[in-house]
């Protein structure tokens, strides 16, 4: 595979996992939670980093910094989510293809979902936090995004209620 290609995947992951994290930072803000906003801006900057964008990758660290210090400012949030913003749009642009947020290309495969939801039911009940390795199948499903980020936020019980409403919605 050449660095173009591999660059494409990341950023097809980056849209896919990172396109609502400034939701997620907001809300964690707003709830009080500094540790789960530090997680997602930690890993904000990570990925940024990955795909070469290192303005983004300065942002979500100095957001990441006032997080760890129980510090939130928001012209600093306000900065990251503005270049969040420029690089969603860049790499959208770039790569239209791997835009999810445009509908997806492909049918649902109806049984390789209901594989994908009665797995991530069974990890849910169990209350495991093997749940996090079927973020990625999960996210190849449409509208699963909340789900993801119930995950991502050790939110069990949502998480299983927002599949139980998706297979109905979906009828799988």
């Amino acid at each position: 595979m050449h660095s173009l290609e591999l660059y494409g995947l990341a950023c097809k992951d980056f849209l896919r996992n990172q396109r609502n994290v400034m939701e997620s930072i907001s809300s964690a803000v707003s709830a009080g939670d500094l540790q789960v906003a530090r997680f997602h801006a930690h890993t904000l900057k990570g990925i940024a980093a990955l795909i070469e964008e290192e303005t983004l990758a300065d942002f979500a660290g100095a957001a990441e910094k006032l997080f760890r210090k129980d510090e939130v400012k928001t012209e600093v949030i306000d900065s990251l989510a503005n270049e969040m913003n420029r690089v969603l749009a860049k790499i959208s642009k770039d790569f239209p293809e791997y835009d999810e947020s445009k509908g997806s290309l492909l049918p649902l495969d109806k049984d390789a979902a209901r594989e994908v939801f009665d797995k991530a039911v069974l990890l849910l009940e169990q209350h495991s936090f093997d749940i996090i390795y079927t973020i990625e199948e999960l996210s190849k499903i449409p509208r699963t995004e909340k789900i993801v980020e119930y995950i991502e936020n050790a939110d069990f019980a949502p998480a299983l209620e927002a599949i139980t409403r998706l297979r109905k919605e979906l009828e799988v």
